[in-house]
């Protein structure tokens, strides 16, 4: 028994029973009252916080919130945590003996952590609601959907939580606006629904648009990105009217050549033939080659219809852009080593020059229209006014003009009669081209029959000569110089001759120092040679040499490119272009309706081109050899044909074509390549 255990009892009884012992005052009994255990549970009154029941004493079981302070710990009954934070339910409870009971806050979401409660700090997704504010642990921003950093469970402290579906994280904790449930924003660089995928490529096809590209001069960009089968690494589909791989291409031209297929042409409206430059009446023939198209240059003989004109073996003759003719004749081809010239004789013609703004109007003239040799598909360069009359001169060209080209001049000549005399004229004429000049020499013997035809020869010095010839009064003319004598105005030498023809062609072989005469005598194909004049006068005489009377030339031409005696004639007698050689062998090739004009040239290769029109005016060409064949081609200018003139590039690649009217005041010119 503990000390004063009975005191007060004892105190009290003896008080009463024993009226006449010592009387125990109330001070004295104040003062052993803590001394006192009332409800005899072992504690003093000054120990036990409640003296009047024996179950309330330090160190009693306590039982929480049910108010009591068994224990005597002096702890609010409905605070077990200490953490100075009461469950919601206990919010207001006193806790009987307790005075500061009843004052604390409520909130506390686990009252048996302490460090579970408003005051404490959350870590996130541990599964422990620690500053028992209710939300998920695994969903910082509240927005519904878990963290993908750990596995996905029900928050501890946290009733109702881990309803969230774990199939659906969170990729952005921190910030409400991600979620898979999110509607995505693109290129803005945020990945909103939390799908990982690129967010500047909308379609997910690989292709980045052009305006999100890192470096848009080296990459590809995607030109619809909302459509995943559009991008630079799709398979173009053609004629649909999609772009599928980005090349900016029209979608009826495959081969980009600028023409659509026929069958395609009713698809492409007239707003979009103008944007792209359709022409409807034009068609493609093969949208798979874009060197197949109308108006290409034609490979001739090699299969393909490279221009769209129905047929490999033909091309294209069109006239000149800005060009006006009126008795045009005698088209002549030459090449020095930068340009290819045309030149042509006219009664007049009106032009404009390329790069020109005024018209050029010219009469009794000869021009010559010049491509450059290395791009003649760039089209016209320049004009050169070889003979250049601004005004009617007074004077007619007659038939016949020929003409040479190198590197200085344009060198050509022609005949001409004046109104007034009726005087016949014979003019050797140069074209300087650095520095630019006209230069000359006329012979103008008198009065004479006008010139059926020219011709134009060097000879192995280097001197040029030129004859001019007619059948009615068999005179014919000769006139020769220097290129230095001709610079200055001047000739070496002229002269009339005895000679009947309306056809003549000179030539001087490498081999023998007698010039040649081939002529149509008497309606025969003849051969005349003279001995080259000495300086001071001209052809005097010639000789009689041979001739083929069996054949009646229409148009003679000699090989001026060979040395061997190649001739060329359209014989009216066989209605055919018929070879010589200089053995006098012939080889005839047949035209159907006869041949009237004939030209020829030689391609590096040793083939032979020729041009010719045959008896309905229509021009053709020949490319081949007279002992192994030809392949034959007709050519329709879109007009009747008068002459025809052909020319193979020095390159050996290109062919040149020119047709002719002088009835009709027409020409055309073509371009091919040769096989």
């Amino acid at each position: 028994m503990k000390l004063g255990q009975s005191l007060l009892p004892g105190l009290a009884a003896t008080a009463v029973l024993s009226a006449g012992c010592t009387w125990i005052t109330p001070a004295d009994l104040e003062s052993a009252r803590d001394r006192l255990d009332d409800d005899q549970d072992g504690y003093t009154a000054a120990e036990d916080c409640d003296d009047s029941d024996a179950t309330s004493y330090p160190g009693a079981e306590d039982a929480w919130y049910d108010g009591f302070d068994k224990d005597c710990a002096g702890d609010d009954d409905f605070d077990a945590d200490t953490d100075g934070y009461v469950p919601d339910e206990y919010v207001g409870q006193v806790t009987q003996g307790v005075e500061t009971s009843g004052l604390l806050p409520g909130g506390d979401c686990d009252d048996a952590d302490p460090d579970a409660s408003p005051a404490s700090a959350d870590a996130w997704y541990d599964g422990v609601d620690t500053d028992c504010d209710g939300r998920d642990d695994f969903d910082a921003d509240e927005d519904g959907y878990p963290t993908g950093e750990v596995e996905y469970g029900p928050t501890e402290n946290a009733p109702g939580t881990g309803s969230l579906d774990p199939s659906k994280v969170d990729c952005d904790e921190d910030d409400p606006d991600i979620n898979p449930g999110a509607t995505e924003v693109w290129y803005d660089g945020i990945d909103a629904n939390c799908d990982t995928l690129d967010d500047y490529d909308a379609d997910q096809d690989g292709w980045v648009p052009e305006a999100w590209l890192d470096d848009p001069d080296s990459q590809d960009a995607d030109c619809d990105d909302a459509d995943a089968d559009i991008n630079p690494g799709a398979t173009e589909l053609w004629y649909d009217g999609v772009d599928q791989d980005c090349e900016e291409d029209f979608d009826y031209d495959a081969d980009a050549d600028g023409f659509v297929p026929s069958e395609h042409l009713a698809l492409v409206s007239t707003e979009v033939q103008e944007t792209y430059g359709i022409d409807p009446d034009l068609a493609d023939c093969d949208d798979t080659d874009g060197e197949v198209y109308p108006g290409a240059t034609e490979l001739l003989f090699d299969s393909t219809d490279d221009d769209c004109d129905g047929s490999a073996e033909t091309f294209e003759l069109t006239g000149l852009e800005g060009f006006t003719w009126t008795g045009p004749h005698d088209p002549r081809f030459d090449e020095n080593s930068s340009t290819i010239y045309l030149a042509v004789a006219a009664d007049e013609v009106q032009f404009t020059s390329p790069g020109a703004t005024t018209e050029t109007h010219l009469y009794e003239s000869i021009i010559a229209m010049a491509w450059d040799s290395i791009e003649p598909e760039a089209g016209l360069d320049s004009v050169v006014q070889f003979q250049r009359n601004a005004a009617y001169p007074g004077w007619q060209l007659s038939d016949g003009f020929e003409l040479m080209v190198n590197d200085d001049a344009l060198y050509g000549t022609f005949g001409f009669r004046y109104d007034s005399t009726g005087s016949r004229g014979l003019r050797l004429a140069a074209y300087t081209l650095d520095p630019v000049g006209r230069k000359g020499t006329s012979f103008v013997p008198g009065t004479y029959a006008d010139f059926g035809d020219l011709s134009l020869a060097e000879d192995q010095d280097g001197n040029l000569h030129a004859i001019g010839c007619e059948s009615t009064e068999a005179v014919a003319q000769h006139i020769w110089a220097s290129t230095s004598s001709l610079s200055s105005n001047t000739s070496d030498g002229s002269g009339l001759f005895d000679l009947e023809s309306d056809l003549c062609r000179l030539h001087f072989y490498e081999a023998d120092p007698v010039g040649t005469i081939v002529t149509s005598r008497q309606g025969a194909l003849a051969w005349y040679t003279f001995d080259r004049p000495a300086s001071g006068s001209g052809i005097e005489t010639v000789t009689y040499d041979s001739e083929k009377s069996h054949l009646q030339p229409l148009d003679i031409e000699i090989l001026r490119e060979t040395s061997s005696a190649w001739i060329v004639i359209a014989d009216e007698a066989s209605d055919s272009i018929v070879f010589v050689d200089d053995a006098g062998n012939e080889v005839e090739h047949a035209v159907t309706g006869g041949v009237i004009s004939v030209d020829w040239r030689v391609t590096p290769s040793g083939e032979i081109v020729v041009a010719y029109v045959d008896g309905s005016g229509v021009p053709g060409m020949l490319l081949g050899d007279p002992d192994t064949g030809f392949e034959q081609a007709s050519l329709d200018p879109g007009f009747t044909c008068t002459e025809a003139s052909a020319h193979v590039s020095d390159d050996g690649e290109s062919l040149f074509f020119v047709a002719v009217s002088a009835t009709e005041g027409e020409l055309a010119v073509g371009r091919a390549l040769l096989p």
